[in-house]
């Protein structure tokens, strides 16, 4: 009926929780083929008193600069495979062309075969699968260690859920209230801006 008020209790802008997003068969995909094309340069040739990539002289026992920089697609090879469960798993193992790539300082006298080491790849995180809530990320795979001489695994931080949000409560107070009755059927005449 008419009274002095009438308190309407809002809320807006609340959320249900969204889950961690887990990733699709076509995310594995993607991240198979930007590392097989990665041309992101690991180690940079050795120049100066620089460590990098270098070879062993045989001919004249010097450690001499390395044809190319090692770049992610020449160390890592990146695999697609479907297991058990009909899930992708993406696989990552030593590229072919690793074993060519070899780490040291430039000598020019004295050197031997030890001067200079192999590079290898560190597999210890090397998979991950469709529907695991994770994701790649690029940026700090794949690092290379200096003192081991491994190129790095997989860095692959979970994802996270969002929590549900309770949104804002307010309340709106209409004061001088007045109850109408309006029959939106009819012809009535009667407007919103009437009644407010």
């Amino acid at each position: 009926g008419d009274g002095k008020y009438v308190d309407f209790k809002i809320t807006y802008g609340a959320k249900a929780e969204v889950p961690a997003a887990s990733l699709s068969a076509d995310d594995i995909q993607k991240y198979a083929d930007q590392i097989n094309a990665s041309e992101k340069i690991l180690v940079e040739v050795a120049a100066g008193s620089e460590a990098g990539i270098a070879k062993f002289d045989s001919v004249n026992n010097k450690v001499i600069a390395g044809d190319a920089p090692l770049k992610v697609k020449d160390a890592v090879k990146a695999t697609v495979t479907t297991n058990g469960s009909n899930k992708k798993v993406l696989t990552i193992s030593a590229a072919a062309g690793l074993s060519g790539f070899s780490y040291g300082t430039l000598k020019d006298t004295g050197a031997s075969s030890s001067d200079v080491d192999a590079i290898t790849l560190d597999t210890t995180n090397a998979t991950i699968t469709e529907g695991d809530t994770k994701v790649l990320d690029f940026d700090n795979s794949f690092k290379f260690n200096e003192s081991t001489k491994k190129v790095g695994s997989l860095v692959t931080p979970n994802t996270t859920n969002t929590p549900a949000d309770p949104g804002t409560k307010t309340t709106v107070r209409v004061i001088k209230a007045v109850e109408k009755t309006i029959d939106v059927s009819s012809n009535s005449t009667t407007k919103a801006k009437d009644l407010a």
